[in-house]
């Protein structure tokens, strides 16, 4: 017989998917949203509430990225709260 999956994947390739997210909240409304958030990914040009963007355990001013957006684009970090004024992304969680 072949080899199987594990056999093929390096060790980066294994400890790259193992820290792929494995779930994800599709934020459509304008409510706060917790959680251990490692990727926003732009479904509806966004606007994010100025006061309501945590990343790193900071308040970040994320308004100037507001509707300049575009769909399929990802933004990376590590989010704890988001909250939007309009559009549609899908927050993914940490793996």
């Amino acid at each position: 017989m072949g080899m199987g999956l594990n056999e093929l994947l390096s060790a980066g390739q294994k400890q790259m998917a193992a820290s792929l997210p494995l779930d994800f909240d599709i934020i459509t409304d304008t409510e706060e949203h917790e959680g251990d958030y490692v990727a926003i990914q732009v479904v509806e040009s966004p606007s994010f509430d100025a006061a309501n963007v945590i990343v790193s355990g900071e308040v970040k001013d994320l308004t100037g990225l507001n509707e300049k957006l575009d769909p399929g684009f990802t933004l990376l970090g590590d989010f704890s709260k988001i909250k939007l004024t309009v559009g549609i992304v899908i927050a993914y969680k940490k793996g």
